[in-house]
């Protein structure tokens, strides 16, 4: 039986991650298609020409409305 990862410590809960695996990068093929198809590196910077790396992903859908 699995222990339960949340924890109540002082009315402040606790998360053990020590189990987490992050999901894998996808592979750069996506860049090599938005280069051919649109003619522009997504990860080269806009101001500075730099190349940028990715530090994370957004799953998932906001279902909040704009105002």
């Amino acid at each position: 039986m699995e222990e339960n990862p949340v924890k109540e410590v002082d009315n402040n809960e606790i998360i053990v991650i020590s189990g987490f695996k992050q999901k894998k990068v996808p592979p750069l093929v996506w860049r090599e298609c938005i280069k051919k198809i649109w003619e522009v590196d997504p990860l080269l910077c806009c101001h500075c020409d730099a190349l940028m790396k990715i530090i994370s992903f957004i799953y998932g859908r906001c279902d909040q409305e704009d105002t």
